[in-house]
């Protein structure tokens, strides 16, 4: 039977004295046990030693800048979220429809370039890139896409709005042929709307109850609203 000693209980000193005195051919449980103990005990060591990263600490400047962004995420969070619970009868004109897209692909480039250029501006984010934390690159990855998605909805559908308010505004009213549609979350009472090819879309959000009033599942019906270069806000539908 090997009465091998509790290494555990051994200086490091003491463990590289009994390697280097040991038989090991005669002892090679001993051996073994203390070669283990001595690597064990310098990889803690070596851990230990390791010199640690610097604390992320943020400048005026770049506690300002994430104060704007947090602000600003919030306020676009908020617009977004009350646009879908109150869906305002607007239709955006086709040539700002043609637009969107063009726009919101250079509105997500140029938010995705600055983005990469403050990352590499050695700030709070740099460091966490150096110490190679996944939330950073997973960032780099999640940020385009929700620029993309913030900048196609503001300019698709809140920014027309907007614009349409200020803008000088006409009178509309004009017959048209409906059909109603099947309705999504934020749109109970939904119909498609024909003969307006100046407008992008022909889908009209209304109340429950403008849509009982609708005899027929289509039909025709006049549209009244008001009209700008931006697009069409829809005041009422008589359905006839």
């Amino acid at each position: 039977m090997d009465n091998s000693p509790d290494y555990t209980k051994y200086s490091e000193n003491e463990l590289v004295d009994v390697i280097n005195n040991m038989d090991a051919a005669r002892y090679p449980e001993r051996f073994a046990n203390a070669q283990s103990e001595l690597k064990s005990r310098r990889e803690v060591k070596a851990d230990c030693e390791k010199p640690a990263l610097p604390p992320i600490v943020l400048t005026p400047q770049e506690k300002r800048r994430k104060a704007l962004v947090e602000r600003t995420s919030i306020l676009l969070i908020s617009s977004i979220l009350i646009s879908l619970f109150i869906q305002p009868m607007f239709i955006p004109s086709r040539w700002w429809g043609e637009h969107v897209l063009p726009s919101t692909f250079i509105v997500t480039l140029l938010a995705t370039l600055a983005l990469i250029k403050e990352l590499f501006n050695r700030g709070a984010y740099y460091q966490l890139i150096k110490r190679k934390a996944p939330r950073s690159y997973l960032g780099l990855l999640f940020f385009p896409l929700l620029f993309g998605g913030f900048a196609w909805y503001i300019i698709a559908f809140l920014l027309p709005v907007l614009l349409h308010g200020v803008a000088d505004n006409t009178r509309y009213q004009k017959q048209a042929s409906y059909q109603i549609v099947e309705g999504r979350k934020y749109c109970r009472s939904r119909i498609k709307v024909s003969q307006l090819d100046e407008f992008e879309d022909t889908h009209l959000c209304i109340s429950f109850n403008s849509l009982r009033h609708a005899k027929y599942e289509q039909g025709r019906a006049i549209i009244r609203g008001e009209t700008s270069i931006f697009g069409l806000k829809v005041a009422s539908v008589q359905f006839l």
